[in-house]
């Protein structure tokens, strides 16, 4: 039981300190985006979805560390919901990129 506390004590902590690092960029210009993103990001909580991705990671063979970014994508949904994935692709769309939003609107 021990060692169950101590993996999943050791998971919380890199998903920890992987989403602080993820929006620490202090000079870009959607600082102030950022800082809103962080705050509601870092409001605390179990990091559970985070802890399932990277233990499934184990589970299947690979690196924990490599399944960190997709850690970042549970909170990104749960957080700011269809919203983000929303703007996300317009932004794609914006800026030239092609995105599964400019295929749906074809």
């Amino acid at each position: 039981m021990m060692e169950y506390k101590t993996k999943m004590d050791a998971y919380r902590e890199a998903v920890e300190s992987y989403l602080q690092g993820c929006f620490a960029d202090e000079s870009l210009p959607q600082k102030q985006l950022f800082d809103a993103m962080r705050y509601s990001l870092l409001a605390g909580g179990k990091r559970l979805r985070g802890i399932l991705a990277l233990a499934s990671c184990e589970m299947a063979g690979g690196k924990v560390l490599d399944a960190l970014p997709f850690s970042l994508v549970f909170f990104l949904a749960e957080r700011f919901g269809p919203s983000c994935f929303v703007l996300f692709e317009n932004v794609r769309i914006v800026s030239g990129a092609v995105g599964f939003a400019s295929l749906r609107r074809r």
